[in-house]
């Protein structure tokens, strides 16, 4: 694992993280909340699924 950013849902004590994956020279973005957690190519589409959900980055 390369790095992983903490965010948190507003209005609640729940939080979640992006995780950056680096395997084989691909790297991967694994969003995860409280209820769901997909892989992504980029960055982008992690994001995008985090605020579908009402994460905000810490």
């Amino acid at each position: 694992m390369k790095a992983i950013i903490d965010y948190k849902k507003e209005n609640s004590e729940l939080t979640g993280s992006i995780m950056i994956n680096e395997y084989a020279s691909k790297t991967t973005y694994i969003a995860v909340t409280a209820s769901a957690s997909k892989t992504y190519k980029s960055l982008k589409g992690a994001e995008k699924f985090m605020a579908e959900y009402n994460y905000k980055k810490i």
